[in-house]
């Protein structure tokens, strides 16, 4: 039968070919010229890469209806989250911080951006000024006159927002919001080619079906989320992993490279991927330990596109990498210190294999290698057990990884009936939260799975046999699974907090729990057939049934016409309108879209908590009067009932509404599984100031 490489071929190229993308985006956006000239020949060279590297890749094949079927799979869950896409762009949460970062590198070619202070007259110290939204945080800097301001760094990391306003360019509005949901199926597509390779195509149908109808795969889909992009550059990367153990000589070098510029770029997806650099530096320690080809090639891909990305990224004074500091720290630190264990017992076990090539081994360490196999397999299974025990005997708070976290954590506390404790981070229960959208026998067969490949790996790595092509990705799943359930590091509110576990827990689970299945098939033995078809039906159907509920949902409908009407408004209040937004919700949601879809000058303003010497009114007049005589429209805009009345008493002004919007959003529970989506409101009254 004819077989393809189709499969893992595709998600492969579009890896390869977004890579230049993203890396000149990273430099370019930091000088302003982030544009379509520069983004297309970084593309053409993305393009060019894969058509280099691609034919001289031993990719697996699968017979062409096998291949066929799994990518008919991928494309279909894809198109059901194309056609249930959100449209969250007014900012409350990750989506729509990362569509209006998109937004600003189309119309602004980079970032920081300019709020414009200096439209008004408003100085960086005016107590009044509120420069600083939802997930943009105020820098200081330079503005256009020279003299020293406020400016707006987006939060994230430029690589997720670099292709989706590529997206946007391309196609508008639909461009932005499907982009997602097709790189979603891409990734699909990489797992469906890993899980083959791992377990054979059969088995592939039942786990991709599995983690593409789960629904925190299907949220991330839906909506500008990184976790997509993140799952298609580390499914491709641990497929080249297993295609480089699995090869000998020569042909494991060129895919344990590619592997690495895979694994490295991922650090401009998401500030996650230290973490899964850091245990990458024990396995290339391990593979070179063996005189493994791939070990060189592994490293120098790694750091080809790890290092200008984490220099681009500009670590030493991004806002946003000191906000998430009290969880990266130890990251970074435990780097430093892996990477010089991992090199000492590189270079004591080289000493001592030496040694013992000669003297012999000694009856001692002998014995204490038969042991290791069954002691990790005994740690692995203890872990496993004690968090998901930890709702008997643990209440987990600690201090919040993110400011504001613990006030906006009693908020939904109070409101949900709670106990007030804002340092609550539910962590305890992180394996409930994989249960309520995996099942039981998903989670626990993944179980079983890890402890039997904990020892069958450490008996591996003990032995002088080749190492087991699965090795690599399976340390790194099953490590980074644990790291995340102890500590998820997250908002522990769901939907949202379920997203913590896409890009690696999720796969790695799914393909722990199937190749359970597919080994209690292969022993061959009377009655286990039926016994996995059971299994696999209880696998498949819990997760299906929780997703249900949600599976048509679409939220954050009508703010693509809700932005537009802002933007149509501000240009019936004359040329050149320049914003000044009153009202938390006016300035910390509004502004993000406001100044990158209309890209007009925005400024909040908001009483300052101590006493200022001035009133609303004088503020406001005083910085209408300074943009109209430089030839600005000033325009007042709120996002509430309440900011609208303040901003009349004080101005005589009456803002007319211009966006009256009620339409639903995730929910946002701390205990419970989510079932639906609840109403929001999106309003904006905004008028001319006089």
């Amino acid at each position: 039968m004819r077989t393809t490489p189709l499969l893992v071929a595709a998600p492969l190229a579009v890896a390869l070919a977004l890579l230049p993308v993203m890396l000149v985006a990273s430099g370019a956006q930091q000088v302003g010229l982030w544009s379509p000239w520069t983004a297309a020949p970084a593309l053409a060279t993305g393009v060019a890469l894969a058509a280099v590297l691609l034919p001289r890749l031993d990719l697996p094949r699968l017979p062409w209806p096998s291949a066929l079927l799994l990518l008919a799979l991928c494309a279909g869950l894809g198109t059901w989250a194309a056609l249930t896409h959100g449209e969250h762009l007014v900012v409350r949460r990750d989506p729509g911080a990362y569509a209006t970062y998109a937004l600003a590198l189309a119309r602004y070619g980079g970032v920081p951006l300019d709020p414009g202070l200096d439209v008004f007259g408003l100085p960086a110290s005016d107590p009044w000024v509120r420069v600083g939204a939802a997930a943009n945080y105020a820098v200081p800097g330079t503005g256009a006159d020279g003299s020293a301001t406020l400016l707006v760094s987006p939060q994230f990391l430029v690589g997720v927002p670099a292709l989706l306003s590529g997206a946007w360019l391309v196609g508008g509005w639909s461009g932005l919001l499907v982009a997602p949901a097709v790189v979603a199926a891409l990734a699909l597509a990489a797992f469906a080619g890993l899980a083959a390779q791992l377990l054979g195509a059969r088995w592939a149908l039942l786990a991709t079906a599995l983690l593409g109808v789960s629904q925190p795969v299907v949220l991330v889909a839906r909506q500008t989320f990184s976790e997509p992009f993140s799952l298609l550059y580390l499914l491709t990367a641990a497929t080249l992993l297993v295609l480089a153990a699995a090869s000998r000589g020569q042909r494991a070098r060129l895919p344990a490279l590619v592997a690495g510029l895979l694994l490295g770029a991922h650090l401009l997806v998401r500030i996650d991927a230290v973490r899964e650099l850091v245990l990458l530096v024990p396995l290339v320690a391990l593979l070179a330990g063996r005189r493994h080809p791939a070990a060189g090639p592994l490293a120098v891909g790694t750091l080809l596109t790890g290092v200008p990305a984490a220099l681009a990224t500009r670590w030493w004074d991004s806002p946003y990498v000191a906000s998430v500091a009290s969880s990266l720290g130890p990251l970074v630190a435990a780097g430093a210190v892996v990477t010089v264990l991992s090199a000492a017992a590189l270079l004591l076990g080289r000493r001592v294999a030496r040694r013992w090539d000669t003297t012999g081994v000694p009856r001692a360490a002998v014995r204490a290698a038969a042991l290791l196999p069954a002691v990790a397999a005994a740690t692995v299974a203890l872990v496993g057990v004690g968090l998901a025990s930890r709702p008997l005997w643990l209440v987990d708070s600690r201090e919040p990884y993110l400011p504001g976290m613990e006030q906006f954590v009693g908020a939904l506390q109070q409101q949900q009936g709670l106990p007030v404790d804002g340092l609550r981070t539910y962590a305890e229960d992180s394996v409930v939260w994989l249960v309520w959208w995996l099942g039981p026998v998903t989670v626990l067969l993944a179980l079983v799975a890890s402890v039997v490949l904990a020892a069958v790996g450490t008996r591996a790595v003990l032995s002088r046999q080749p190492l087991p092509r699965w090795l690599l990705p399976v340390v790194v799943g099953l490590a980074v699974t644990v790291l995340s359930l102890y500590r998820p590091a997250i908002t522990p509110d769901h939907p949202w907090a379920d997203r913590r576990y896409v890009t690696v827990t999720y796969p790695y689970l799914v393909l722990a729990a199937t190749a359970t299945l597919a080994w209690l098939v292969g022993t061959g033995r009377r009655g286990t057939r039926p016994a996995a078809a059971v299994l696999a039906a209880a696998m498949l159907l819990p997760t299906a049934l929780a997703t249900l509920p949600l599976a048509t949902a679409r939220t954050e409908t009508g703010q693509v016409a809700a932005v537009g009407a802002v933007c149509a408004a501000l240009e019936d209040a004359g040329p050149r309108p320049a914003v000044l937004a009153v009202g938390f919700r006016a300035r910390v949601e509004w502004a993000p879209v406001v100044r990158a879809r209309c890209g007009v000058p925005f400024v909040g303003i908001e009483e300052p908590s101590a006493p200022a010497g001035t009133t609303l009114g004088q503020v406001l007049g005083d910085a209408a009067a300074t943009a109209r005589a430089g030839g600005y429209a000033p325009v007042v805009l709120v996002g509430d009932l309440t900011s609208a009345q303040t901003v009349a008493d004080a101005t005589g002004v009456t803002l007319p509404p211009v966006v009256s919007l009620r339409t639903t959003e995730p929910e946002r529970l701390l205990e419970e599984r989510p079932l639906e989506t609840r109403e929001m409101t999106v309003d904006a009254w905004l008028a001319p100031l006089p």
